[in-house]
């Protein structure tokens, strides 16, 4: 362990920026964190960033350079907290890797890394690239964050699952964010129970320090944001919407990039459902999640749902179906309300108790701020738990 007493890791994302950069923020007191995000091409695209990176080295760049390509409000909120840097290679490509160019850029850098001597090393994340960190790194004392190991329909890549179950017989510890993910993950790959650890996500505090960008809605509205995609369930929501009893001036928004696979005529017949069909700016996501009434996730099929956590980082309630582990965070009737997928008349019914009763929406936005600061989903908590976790795998 490192001289100072604290565990001495490094992360290495694939993704997540929301997600990895507030976990390294609250534990950087407790844990010698080193944080290197690996980003392909010329420009990374997802969560909170929408960055060039066609400027930095391929292969390991310092904690200079790599600061570079992110906004001011990000760099300030890393400050001197943790070292962060960027692994850029040219493309994403494993087994047509012209030149070997991925693998080169991957190798270096994992070799230049173990030079620094890390307790442990934690991926969070996937990528076929890890197997390159793996057979070069020599590393021995390994956890991985892995976010979805259950394909959501009408995304169903049977190659990619199928490397992450190869990629787990190189002897991981596991961290999954629900207890309903850490049953679930021991059955499906066949793991002892000690290795694998459950920590939830703290409310994505990365968010708040970015100013919203207006996006002007002529209404009280509810409001559904992320990736469209057909396990999403925003048909249902449609409907559920399309059927309320009659409600003045409330409009229902749906923000997010994606193809629909249903006939897009039902939105278009609805003045009221307005419907942003592109990547939302940071800036732009925070002012309409700030400004509206509640959250509805309307999910089919799910293990999880960052937008519950992003929407408790500004206190909004959440109507969410009852699938996966979503229970466990949308506490219902206190900090949300839970219906059962694809019932159209539950959601209805949930929609307009929230539209009409504003107290109770005061209610559940007070409980959403007692969760999040005294409970198991307080940064207070995670991190000492994060720390267990850690010395746990390197005394093991």
């Amino acid at each position: 362990m490192a001289s100072t007493g604290k565990p001495k890791v490094l992360m290495i994302a694939f993704g997540h920026p929301d997600n990895v950069l507030s976990l390294c923020k609250n534990i950087t007191d407790v844990v010698n964190v080193s944080l290197v995000f690996v980003m392909s091409g010329s420009r990374f695209q997802q969560g909170i960033l929408d960055v060039d990176i066609s400027n930095l080295n391929f292969g390991l760049n310092t904690k200079e350079n790599s600061l570079k390509i992110f906004p001011k409000v990000i760099q300030n909120y890393i400050g001197s907290n943790f070292n962060l840097r960027i692994i850029r290679t040219p493309n994403r490509k494993i087994l047509r890797d012209k030149y070997f160019k991925n693998l080169r850029s991957i190798i270096k850098a994992a070799l230049a890394l173990r030079k620094e001597n890390y307790d442990v090393v934690h991926f969070n994340g996937v990528s076929g690239f890890m197997y390159y960190f793996l057979i070069s790194f020599g590393i021995k004392k390994k956890i991985w964050t892995l976010h979805d190991f259950l394909p959501h329909s009408g995304e169903e890549n049977k190659k990619s699952f199928m490397v992450q179950k190869l990629l787990a017989k190189f002897d991981f510890h596991f961290i999954q964010h629900y207890k309903y993910l850490q049953k679930e993950l021991t059955k499906e790959y066949k793991l002892q129970a000690s290795k694998v650890f459950q920590v939830y996500s703290g409310r994505l505090d990365v968010f708040n320090v970015f100013e919203p960008k207006p996006i002007n809605i002529d209404a009280k509205y509810l409001l559904f944001f992320g990736r469209i995609s057909k396990y999403k369930g925003i048909d249902f929501l449609i409907d559920a919407f399309n059927n309320l009893s009659i409600i003045d001036n409330v409009k229902l928004v749906i923000a997010g990039k994606g193809e629909l696979w249903f006939d897009k005529s039902v939105l278009n017949s609805n003045p009221n459902i307005v419907f942003i069909n592109r990547y939302i700016e940071t800036e732009e996501l925070i002012c309409l999640i700030k400004n509206s009434l509640f959250i509805v996730i309307p999910y089919s099929d799910a293990t999880h749902s960052a937008a519950v956590v992003t929407s408790y980082a500004f206190d909004k309630p959440v109507i969410a179906t009852n699938v996966g582990g979503i229970s466990e965070v949308v506490i219902d009737k206190k900090t949300g309300i839970l219906v059962n997928p694809g019932d159209i008349q539950n959601l209805k019914s949930a929609i307009e108790k929230l539209i009409n009763e504003e107290k109770l929406r005061t209610e559940f936005e007070s409980n959403i701020i007692c969760y999040c600061n005294e409970s198991e989903f307080s940064w207070s908590f995670i991190k000492n738990r994060m720390v267990k976790i850690y010395s746990d795998v390197i005394n093991s």
